[in-house]
């Protein structure tokens, strides 16, 4: 399978692709600001700052995901991005015992 190719393609058939994953955890991360945000105990103020959060971590999500699909593919960037948000957001589950929010804790 590797007779013609060089040390160079070898290795990069072998690293994983970081912007997939970064994106996936930052997608995670954004769906607990939007909890934050969304939250009705929450005052005015603090949500409108979760939200502008949010937009702004969604935003990075998104150019680190097209960028992760342009560097491996779209099959292999989506499903390293797609473990990484379910990997991290089950992460959050387990380690937060009671709900989310700015003002219980």
């Amino acid at each position: 399978m590797w007779r013609g190719a060089n040390r160079q393609q070898k290795r990069n058939w072998m690293t994983f692709n970081k912007q997939a994953i970064v994106s996936g955890a930052l997608g995670a991360t954004a769906s607990c600001i939007a909890k934050l945000a969304l939250a009705p105990e929450s005052p005015i103020l603090a949500r409108g700052v979760c939200f502008l959060c949010m937009i702004g971590v969604n935003a990075s999500m998104i150019y680190l995901f097209v960028d992760g699909m342009s560097e491996s593919g779209s099959v292999v960037g989506t499903a390293l991005s797609t473990a990484a948000n379910f990997s991290f957001s089950v992460r959050t589950h387990c380690c937060c015992i009671r709900p989310i929010s700015l003002f219980n804790m």
